[in-house]
């Protein structure tokens, strides 16, 4: 018996034999892409239900679930197609495809010898320094702040020469 042509079936149908054959190979992107193809044009659900194959391999449980229930729309009288997506629900439930890292049991040897030295990163090459003109500006800076600074201390010393009193809510009661 020789294998069908395109030419003898459908174009639908040989879309499906060809994302059959690609499931088989685990090439599940192009399964998806063929059988996608192949689905409108099937009406007794198959294609659906391979697709929601092809993405229960792939770990998309959600697409999964939705191709086998449009199968089951057309074929309600398939077990295995509900089998499947109760399957696919439950492992959509407890998020199955979700990565979780391997169990690491610690080493007491490890854990009580002495620390690992430390990763510090490399000092510079050159140490940053300032040029004449931002050193002039630096010390021009902190002198012009320390002697606005003093004449600010002398000021208050003389203006408020009465600031101080019983409770410092008595600044209504002072003189201007």
């Amino acid at each position: 018996m020789t294998a069908p042509t395109d030419e003898s079936l459908g174009g639908w149908e040989a879309a499906r034999d060809e994302g059959i054959r690609l499931l088989e190979e685990r090439d599940l992107a192009g399964a998806v892409k063929r059988l996608a193809d192949a689905a409108p044009g099937d009406a007794s659900g198959e294609s659906e239900a391979l697709l929601g194959l092809a993405h229960f391999h792939s770990e998309r449980y959600d697409e999964a679930a939705r191709h086998y229930a449009k199968a089951l729309e057309a074929d309600a009288n398939q077990p295995d197609w509900r089998h499947m997506i109760a399957a696919c629900e439950a492992n959509a439930d407890a998020e199955v495809n979700v990565a979780v890292p391997d169990v690491h049991y610690f080493d007491r040897d490890e854990l009580l010898g002495p620390p690992p030295p430390p990763s510090l990163p490399k000092p510079p090459r050159r140490r940053f320094r300032l040029g004449i003109w931002r050193r002039v500006r630096y010390l021009a800076g902190h002198a012009i702040g320390r002697i606005g600074g003093g004449i600010m201390s002398w000021l208050t010393g003389l203006v408020g020469k009465n600031y101080r009193g019983e409770v410092w809510t008595n600044w209504y009661r002072k003189r201007l």
